[in-house]
C-alpha cells in the first residue's frame, strides 16, 4: 500500500515521512513529523539527516505537530535520527531522482520532449525535465470562463467564491505546470497571492481534498505530450484541487504503471508543497476510466474514490 510509512516506535519516538512512503520519495525532499513522548518540550528534540543536524528545519506547527520539510536528500539511501532525551528513532528515506523511474521499471526509449509546446521552455535533461511555471486565473464577477490574472495589476472585477467547507475567498486560481516522471504536470488551487501559503499551514480556500481526472482514449507515442485541463471552475470554485500528469492521458501512455507512479509522485510534490490531502478522487472515461481501475485495484492508496 502506497500510504505514509512510520518508524517502529522506539520508546516512545516515532518519524513519520507524510508526503510519500519513505522507500519512494523523489526529487531530494520529504515532508516529515516527528511525533514526541508526550509531555516533553518540543525544544528537547533533536533531528539529524546522515549525522548533520537539520533539526532548524522543523518546528511546533499551528496543529500542534512537530513538522519540517527535509531537502537535501541524496539519491539512494538517506538516514534520519530523531530523539528526544535518551529515546531515539530512526528511519531510512530512498530518494529517486525526479524524472523516475521508482517502480515503473526502465525508461522506454525514443521519448519526445514537449516542454516547449506546454509553455515550460527547452528541457535541461534527457528526462525532458524544464523549470516550474506557475500561472493565475479568475473568475469575473458575474461567471464566465476563467480569465488570465496577474498579481501585479489586478482586475477590479474579481469574483468571490464560497467552498464546501464555508469558506468565502476571492475566486483567483493559481496553476502550477512542472515536469516529473518524464512528463508534464498541472496542480490548479483557489489562492490569494497576497496571503501565505506553507504545507503545514495551508490557505483556507483549499478544502484539502483534490480531484484527478484522467484523459480518454488509447495510444503511445513516445513522448510527454500533455496534461488534460485542470482549469474546471466548478472544482475549484468549491475548494477542491485539481491535479493531473501528461502520462495520465491515455491516448498518450497505455502503461498502466507508469501512470500509477505519476500520480504517486505528483501527490508526493502536493504534500510537500501544499499540504496533506484529505482524500483523493477519480474521474475520466473511457481510456481514463480503466486508468481508475487499474490504478484504484494495484496501488492501494492512491485513489481513494473513482468516477469511472
Amino acid at each position: 500500500s502506497l500510504t505514509s510509512a512510520r518508524s517502529a516506535p522506539a520508546s516512545g519516538v516515532e518519524i513519520r515521512v507524510l508526503s510519500n512512503r519513505a522507500d519512494l520519495v523523489s526529487d531530494g525532499d520529504a515532508l516529515v513529523e516527528i511525533v514526541r513522548p508526550a509531555g516533553t518540550n518540543p525544544d528537547s528534540v533533536r533531528v539529524e539527516l546522515d549525522g548533520q543536524d537539520i533539526v532548524g528545519d522543523f518546528a511546533l506547527r499551528p496543529d500542534g505537530r512537530f513538522v519540517g520539510l527535509v531537502d537535501g536528500l541524496d539519491e539512494g539511501e538517506n538516514h534520519l535520527t530523531a530523539a528526544v532525551h535518551q529515546r531515539t528513532a530512526r528511519l531510512t528515506i530512498t530518494d529517486h531522482p525526479i524524472g523516475g523511474p521508482i517502480f515503473s521499471g526502465p525508461h522506454l526509449r525514443p521519448w519526445l520532449c514537449t516542454t516547449g509546446a506546454n509553455g515550460l521552455g527547452a528541457p535541461v535533461d534527457a528526462q525532458c525535465n524544464a523549470p516550474t511555471k506557475v500561472e493565475f486565473f479568475y473568475q469575473p464577477q458575474g461567471g464566465g470562463a476563467l480569465q488570465p490574472y496577474d498579481p501585479a495589476n489586478p482586475p477590479g472585477n474579481v469574483a468571490t467564491t464560497t467552498t464546501d467547507e464555508g469558506e468565502t475567498v476571492p475566486f483567483i486560481v493559481r496553476r502550477e505546470r512542472g515536469t516529473l516522471d518524464r512528463g508534464i504536470y498541472d496542480v490548479a488551487v483557489l489562492f490569494d497571492p497576497d496571503e501565505p501559503w506553507q504545507p503545514w499551514e495551508p490557505q483556507s480556500g483549499w478544502n484539502g481534498k483534490v480531484v484527478w481526472p484522467f484523459g480518454a482514449a488509447a495510444g503511445t507515442v513516445h513522448s510527454q505530450g500533455s496534461p488534460v485541463s485542470v482549469l474546471t471552475a466548478q472544482r475549484l470554485g468549491e475548494g477542491f484541487m485539481v491535479a493531473t500528469h501528461s502520462l495520465n492521458v491515455h491516448n498518450s501512455n497505455l502503461n498502466t504503471v507508469v501512470s500509477a507512479e505519476s500520480v504517486m509522485m505528483l501527490k508526493e510534490r502536493i504534500v510537500e508543497r501544499y499540504g496533506e490531502i484529505r482524500y483523493t478522487f477519480a474521474q475520466g472515461l473511457s481510456g481514463g476510466s480503466i486508468q481508475q481501475h487499474e490504478i484504484a485495484n494495484a496501488y492501494p492508496g492512491l485513489l481513494d474514490g473513482i468516477q469511472p
